[in-house]
């Protein structure tokens, strides 16, 4: 396996060769997004993304993606990461800026809808347990009651660790202690990250993406409005 031609890096503005797996696809466009540069290999069994070329910088930030999707999420996510942290120049618009921190929210927010799932349900298998425990006194009068309450406190409590080890997925390497109760910190989270994300809209001068973006911004604000009321459900 070798590079095509080491004159045959595609710039951002170049047709890019396609990968199967979705979570490679997101990371090469956002490689794209930011500037860099690919050089698929022979016979396309890979392709290797730099964040500038060779010929103009030392030593570039990069990478090489194999097309059978060696490494799986993973990598790709190691390439996100590589991406926003590249220190090679200024090539991060606003417009990449804005959709980094538009993708964290949405992250945020579902892990808080997750969250808030997990406290719903939480609290219910609570109140079932409760109500258990009083049955239990005239158990010879509830058995059957009492089982059912066991049973549905059990599936609570399932749905409440479902909730959690989605959120965990979704929030990555966001630190959370999710052994307490985290949904107001997520949400407050979220609303950070909204904020960042429509400072960093505003600066965008061409008007077809940022009608874009500021529908998607549209769309997370509604989705806040909604998690802060169930939030203050759940608290009354």
């Amino acid at each position: 396996m070798a590079p095509s031609n080491e004159d045959s890096w595609l710039g951002a503005t170049e047709d890019w060769p396609d990968h199967d797996k979705p979570w490679f696809r997101e990371a090469l466009r956002m490689a794209r997004r930011a500037g860099w540069f690919c050089l698929p290999f022979s016979g396309h069994s890979a392709l290797k993304v730099s964040c500038s070329h060779p010929a103009k910088q030392d030593r570039p930030c990069s990478m090489i993606i194999f097309s059978s999707g060696v490494g799986g999420e993973s990598v790709a996510r190691e390439l996100s990461k590589k991406i926003r942290n590249c220190q090679h120049g200024d090539r991060r618009s606003s417009i990449v800026e804005a959709e980094l921190l538009l993708g964290k929210a949405e992250n945020l927010a579902e892990a808080a809808h997750r969250l808030i799932d997990r406290d719903v349900s939480f609290g219910r298998a609570d109140a079932a347990y409760a109500r258990a425990e009083e049955l239990i006194e005239c158990l010879s009068e509830c058995t059957d009651e009492i089982n059912h309450l066991f049973a549905e406190a059990d599936g609570f409590e399932l749905d409440a660790k479902s909730a959690a080890e989605a959120a965990q997925t979704l929030l990555g390497d966001e630190v959370v202690d999710l052994t307490s109760p985290a949904s107001d910190d997520v949400v407050t989270r979220v609303e950070d990250t909204v904020q960042s994300a429509r400072t960093e809209i505003r600066k965008i001068g061409q008007a077809a993406p940022r009608r874009t973006l500021k529908a998607h911004l549209d769309g997370l604000v509604a989705r806040l409005v909604a998690l802060r009321s169930r939030l203050t459900e759940g608290k009354q």
